[in-house]
């Protein structure tokens, strides 16, 4: 009796379909502490089948079943440091589950090991498929490195306290700290001091101060967990506003302040001093007979503060996104941004009331930093306690009966994990 069609194809299993062949070569890289990424391409034979997802094995154990996709790159994580592991893969179609290809062999991360005291941050996250261990200081502390066998960088940034912004009549806004972003770092064993510089003072609450605001103070990352010592300079008051004074220099400088017989110009940046420049120069002031008298904007480590015109005072200077934590700018958590100059309370001409004191615009815009403290509004209010967003190092604004405190700085440090 002849052997039918049918049976033929149920002779050879499912209409001739059959297991597929091994995937291409798989790949590991891009190790961290605790992950290995997998890449491999599909089985050039199918089997006659679509592929419809792969089996993964770890140290000859299976880790996934079936992905479930045809995607060919996977992580592996929960991975322990500094170990080996191997890993295959198999192709999946209708028919059933393939051979396994070659079975190559990596091994995580050595990951520091560290103490630390004070951080007000100790986390992880991943951006950008990188995980990352972050710390973030705002008061004073330390980091020790006892162990970095694979000597992993780290990339740190520095930021220094804001400047304190004057009172009075077309007074200065405060200069933001300065800013030293470095990448990296080969963290050493070892213990570091890390020193927090706190915001100037301003002028709260008198009505004729003796001077500028004060200036910024300094933040440094000490050598020990790293190579070399590195500091962020203070940014610089605002121009004392019963007088014609220019902003003092800092970080980023201090705006300027008019009085009726001059305007003035605002205090110098640090922008030729590291690469990148701390930050950026203050504002001037203005100054038009019987009319007007305006103050510059303190200037930030993002942008310049803004000239004073005949008719508005200057507004501080960009702040600088905070990159080592979440390698964005602009979101509205407090630590996102820093570093904003203060801007400053002007005077109209005869007749018109007090303007309102400026600012650098407050965190969670994504346009630029905080200030420390707002300056006072309509010319008989003391200086006002800023915002819970504003951001590290921010100087403050200038007001009429007050002016505002600059901001204290921070420290952040991240590395690979």
């Amino acid at each position: 009796m002849a052997i039918g069609p049918f049976l033929l194809a149920a002779i050879g299993g499912q209409g001739g379909i059959k297991v597929p062949g091994a995937p291409g070569t798989l790949s590991l890289g891009s190790a961290t502490g605790s992950s290995i990424a997998l890449t491999w391409s599909a089985p050039s034979d199918t089997g006659g089948a679509t592929i419809t997802g792969y089996r993964i094995k770890k140290d000859g154990s299976t880790l996934v079943a079936d992905t479930g996709s045809t995607g060919t790159t996977y992580t592996a994580t929960g991975l322990t440091a500094a170990t080996s592991y191997s890993f295959t893969v198999a192709a999946i179609n209708e028919k059933g589950t393939g051979a396994d290809g070659n079975t190559p062999s990596l091994s995580t991360l050595a990951i520091p090991v560290y103490s630390q005291t004070n951080a007000s941050q100790n986390t992880t996250y991943t951006y950008g498929g990188q995980t990352y261990q972050m710390l973030r200081w705002i008061n004073t502390g330390t980091l020790t490195i006892s162990a970095n066998s694979a000597s992993t960088q780290a990339d740190i940034t520095v930021v220094a306290g804001g400047g304190g912004a004057s009172c009075n009549d077309a007074p200065g806004g405060g200069g933001g700290g300065g800013v030293r972003q470095l990448t990296g770092q080969t963290l050493t064993v070892g213990s570091s001091t890390i020193t927090i510089g706190g915001g100037g003072s301003g002028y709260a609450g008198a009505v004729h101060p003796t001077g500028d605001g004060s200036s910024g103070n300094t933040s440094t990352f000490n050598s020990g967990a790293i190579g070399s010592s590195y500091s962020a300079s203070g940014g610089g008051g605002g121009g004392y506003g019963s007088a014609a004074r220019p902003g003092l220099p800092g970080g980023s400088g201090g705006g300027a302040s008019a009085q009726w017989s001059q305007s003035n110009t605002g205090g110098s940046g640090n922008q030729g001093s590291y690469s990148p420049s701390e930050g950026n120069n203050g504002g001037n002031s203005a100054f038009q007979l019987y009319t007007t008298q305006m103050g510059g904007g303190g200037g930030g480590a993002g942008g310049v503060g803004q000239n004073a015109t005949s008719s508005t005072p200057g507004n501080g200077g960009l702040g600088i996104g905070d990159v080592l934590y979440n390698g964005s700018v602009g979101t509205s958590a407090s630590y996102d941004l820093f570093a904003g100059g203060g801007g400053t309370k002007g005077k109209g001409g005869y007749g018109v009331k007090w303007s309102y004191g400026g600012s650098g615009a407050s965190a969670g815009t994504g346009a630029a930093g905080a200030i420390g403290m707002a300056g006072a509004r309509n010319g008989r209010e003391s200086g006002s306690s800023g915002s819970s967003s504003s951001g590290s190092g921010s100087g403050g604004a200038g007001g009429q009966t007050g002016g505002g405190q600059g901001a204290g700085g921070c420290v952040i440090i991240r590395w690979p994990v």
